[in-house]
C-alpha cells in the first residue's frame, strides 16, 4: 500500500484532529463528574438519584452504538459524523437550559443519541485517513487526543463551573463541537486525498466477499449484555433505512444468536471484551465517588476537583502515548495485561486515601490517579487494536463502536453498583462507604488480572490470534 505523500500526510493529521475535536462529545462529559455534588445540591437529590444523569446518557448511546456504526459502514461514516454532532450540540445547549431534573434526563437521552452517532464511526474515520500498516500507531494517536479530552475536560469544566454553576459544564462544550462542525470540508478533503488507497482495500474486500458477507450480521449484537434493550429499539428504526441499504444491519437483531457465535469463538475475543468491560466498571468507581470524597470531605472547590481531575486523564494520555511503542516491543498481551496491573494498582492507592484531603496528602492523591490513568490508557489502546483487527477493514464502523460497547457496560454498571454501595455502607460514615466502594473495585481488577494473566500461561493461548487479515 503506497504511502501517503508530505501534503497528504499533513492533510490527514488535520483530519485526525477535526475527529478528535468530534469524538471529544463523550470525553468532555467528564466533567459532568465535578458537578455531581452541585446537581445534588440543585435538584435536591440522593447519590442514588443523581447516578442517573450518567446512566441514563451512556445507556442510550451504548444501546445504539453498533447499530450506529453499522449504519455508518453502510451509509458513511462522515455523514453520520455530522448528523452526531449536529445533535450533541442542540442535546448539550438543552441540558444546560434544563429547568428540573426531568428535563435534564431528556436532554441527557439526546447526548446520548447525539454520542452513539458520531463516536461510533469516529475511530473508524480516524483510520481511513492512513495506512493499514500505521493502525496501532493510528490508534494510540485517537487514543492520546480522546485522553486529552478527557484531561482538559475537568479543567475547563471546573472553571466554567464557577462562573455559571452547574449550567457551565455544559455551556463550555459548545464552542468545540462548533469548531467541528467547521471542520468537517477538511476531513472530507483528508479522505478524498487517500481515495487510491480506498480503492485497493474495496478491491481486496470484494476477492474475500464470500468469506466476509455474514460478518456484520456477526458482530452488530456482540454483546449479550446490550441485546435485550438493543433488539426493541433497532426494529422500528430499521424502517426508517431505506431498502436495500442496510438489510443485514436492520435483521441483525433477528439473527444475533446464531451469527454473533462465530466471532466469539475467535481466540482471545470474548476475553479481551469482557476484560475491558470489568476494567471500566472497576474505574467508573474513580469517576463517581471521588468528587464526593473532594467536596464533602475536604471542602474543595469545583476549579480544584477539575485539577485533580486532571491527573487521571493525564495518566490515561500518556498511557495512550506510550501504549503503540510498548505494543511494538512486547505485544499485544503484555499491553493488556500491563494495563489492567496498572488499573488495579492504581484502584488499591485510592483505596489507602486518608478520611481528610489535606495538602499533605495531595501527592498521594496524584500519584494513584495518575497510576490508575495510565493503566486504562495503555489497556485501551491494545484492547482497540485487537477488536480492529478482528473484522474486515469495511467494517471499521463496528469495530470501533464495539470499543465503545462494552465501556459502555462498564460505565452503566458501575452507576448502578457503586452509587449504591456508597449510599449503603457510607450512610453514616463517608469514609466507610468509600473503602467499600474502593476496596471491592481494587479486589475485583486484582481479580481480572490474575485470570488474565492465567489465560495468557495456557498452552492454548500460544496459538490464539484473533487478527483478522483485511
Amino acid at each position: 500500500m503506497q504511502q501517503p505523500g508530505p501534503s497528504n500526510a499533513r492533510l490527514a493529521r488535520a483530519g485526525l484532529a477535526v475527529v478528535a475535536l468530534g469524538a471529544s462529545v463523550a470525553p468532555l462529559d467528564f466533567a459532568l463528574s465535578i458537578a455531581f455534588p452541585a446537581l445534588a445540591d440543585a435538584f435536591a437529590l440522593d447519590t442514588r438519584q443523581v447516578r442517573w444523569a450518567a446512566v441514563c446518557y451512556v445507556l442510550t448511546y451504548g444501546v445504539l452504538m453498533l447499530w450506529m456504526g453499522a449504519l455508518g459502514d453502510r451509509v458513511g461514516h462522515l455523514r453520520v459524523f455530522a448528523v452526531g454532532l449536529l445533535l450533541s450540540s442542540a442535546s448539550t445547549a438543552l441540558c444546560a437550559m434544563a429547568p428540573t431534573y426531568g428535563w435534564l434526563l431528556a436532554g441527557r437521552v439526546l447526548m446520548g443519541l447525539g454520542v452513539a452517532f458520531a463516536l461510533s464511526c469516529a475511530p473508524a474515520l480516524a483510520l481511513s485517513l492512513f495506512a493499514e500498516s500505521r493502525r496501532t500507531a493510528v490508534l494510540a494517536a485517537y487514543g492520546g487526543l480522546f485522553a486529552l479530552a478527557g484531561l482538559l475536560a475537568p479543567l475547563v469544566g471546573g472553571w466554567a463551573m464557577g462562573l455559571m454553576g452547574w449550567t457551565g459544564v455544559f455551556w463550555f462544550r459548545l464552542p468545540v463541537y462548533a469548531l467541528a462542525l467547521l471542520g468537517l470540508p477538511l476531513l472530507a478533503k483528508a479522505r478524498a486525498a487517500q481515495a487510491v488507497q480506498a480503492a485497493q482495500v474495496r478491491a481486496a474486500q470484494v476477492q474475500a466477499a464470500p468469506v466476509q458477507a455474514a460478518k456484520l450480521q456477526q458482530v452488530v449484537m456482540v454483546t449479550p449484555m446490550v441485546t435485550p434493550m438493543v433488539a426493541p429499539m433497532v426494529a422500528p428504526m430499521a424502517q426508517l433505512v431505506p431498502d436495500g441499504v442496510a438489510p443485514a444491519s436492520a435483521g441483525a437483531p433477528v439473527s444475533v444468536a446464531w451469527w454473533s457465535a462465530a466471532l466469539w469463538r475467535l481466540p482471545g475475543f470474548a476475553r479481551v471484551n469482557v476484560a475491558s468491560m470489568l476494567l471500566q466498571f472497576c474505574s467508573f468507581a474513580l469517576v463517581l465517588v471521588m468528587p464526593f470524597y473532594l467536596v464533602r470531605q475536604g471542602g474543595w472547590q469545583p476549579g480544584a476537583v477539575g485539577l485533580m481531575l486532571g491527573s487521571w486523564a493525564a495518566g490515561s494520555m500518556l498511557g495512550s502515548a506510550l501504549a503503540a511503542r510498548w505494543v511494538r516491543a512486547r505485544g499485544l498481551a503484555s499491553a493488556t495485561l500491563w494495563g489492567v496491573a496498572l488499573g488495579a494498582l492504581g484502584l488499591l492507592g485510592l483505596l489507602l486515601w486518608p478520611a481528610q484531603p489535606t495538602a499533605a496528602a495531595v501527592p498521594w492523591l496524584v500519584l494513584s490517579l495518575a497510576v490508575q490513568g495510565l493503566g486504562v490508557g495503555v489497556f485501551q489502546v491494545a484492547y482497540a487494536d485487537q477488536v480492529v483487527a478482528a473484522l474486515p477493514a469495511h467494517q471499521r464502523g463496528v469495530a470501533g463502536s464495539l470499543t465503545m460497547v462494552t465501556r459502555t457496560g462498564g460505565v452503566v454498571l458501575g452507576a448502578l453498583i457503586w452509587a449504591d454501595v456508597l449510599q449503603r455502607a457510607g450512610e453514616d460514615d463517608f469514609m466507610r462507604g468509600h473503602r467499600a466502594v474502593f476496596g471491592a473495585a481494587a479486589l475485583l481488577a486484582a481479580g481480572l488480572l490474575a485470570a488474565l494473566w492465567w489465560a495468557g500461561r495456557r498452552p492454548a493461548a500460544a496459538g490464539g490470534d484473533m487478527r483478522h487479515n483485511a
